[in-house]
């Protein structure tokens, strides 16, 4: 066993598992941020652009994008790719053979091309049409980030556009923005995100959406949007007397 050069606990080279790291978007408060209309089909874990509807659903590049998972149509490709990639950093490190961090690479390499080594490629799986399931619309990062337009703001595009086609992207300064961890409860209170893995962090994230939505959407909701806003003045009030204590 050796020390993982992270975390600092012990663990055996076989439990190595390949991880892919991305910097998230800013969502400083007064900020602005674009987002887009994504699509899951209900029991789907793949997500695409609503506009891109149509296309090979296995293939599309918004799977790899908003979906988060890996496509390709050889095993042997990626394993390959991640052998490339753990050499590549290996090249980069002070080769010290005290460093763990440099064990722990050479180890994964060996490991890597062991698996490259024995793979055998599975013969093409034979793709029945796909059932027509309902279908789940939200409003997520472009950069395919696990953030979410919040329900509030949600609900005042669906007030306004109702059965019309919604808009396929907006824009909108940060107002507020809360971080969630998955759980079985949040699955079931947001069905759009019943495809995230449990215990993920996911961010509802509210907008000022005023140059879209009509002001007569914004009066009929507007004692739920006065009662969120009247919440974060407190919550910025309490912090200021923090700050003079």
């Amino acid at each position: 066993m050796n020390e993982c050069p992270l975390c600092h606990a012990l663990m055996h080279s076989s439990s190595l598992k390949p991880c892919k790291l991305t910097s998230t978007a800013d969502l400083e408060e007064g900020k602005e941020l674009e987002m887009c209309l994504t699509v899951r089909e209900s029991g789907s874990i793949v997500v695409r652009r609503a506009e891109s509807e149509g296309e090979d659903v296995f293939y599309c590049p918004d799977a790899v994008q908003f979906s988060r998972i890996a496509v390709a149509r050889s095993r042997a490709a990626i394993l390959k790719d991640e052998l490339v990639q753990l050499e590549n950093a290996l090249a980069g490190l002070n080769l010290d053979e005290t460093s763990e961090a440099v064990l722990f690479t050479i180890k994964a390499i060996r490991l890597q091309g062991k698996k490259l080594s024995d793979c055998e490629e599975p013969e093409p799986p034979i793709i029945a049409p796909l059932k027509q399931n309902a279908r789940l619309y939200a409003y997520q990062t472009n950069t395919g980030d696990n953030i979410y337009l919040h329900p509030v703001n949600f609900k005042c595009l669906q007030d306004q556009y109702k059965s019309e086609e919604m808009p396929k992207a907006i824009k909108g300064k940060v107002l507020e923005r809360e971080v969630q961890y998955v759980t079985r409860e949040s699955k079931r209170k947001y069905g759009y995100l019943s495809h995230l893995p449990l215990n993920s962090i996911f961010t509802l994230v509210e907008l000022d959406l005023k140059e879209i939505i009509k002001p007569e959407i914004l009066l009929m909701n507007e004692q739920t949007l006065m009662e969120r806003q009247e919440q974060r003045d407190k919550e910025k009030a309490k912090d200021l007397a923090l700050d003079k204590k």
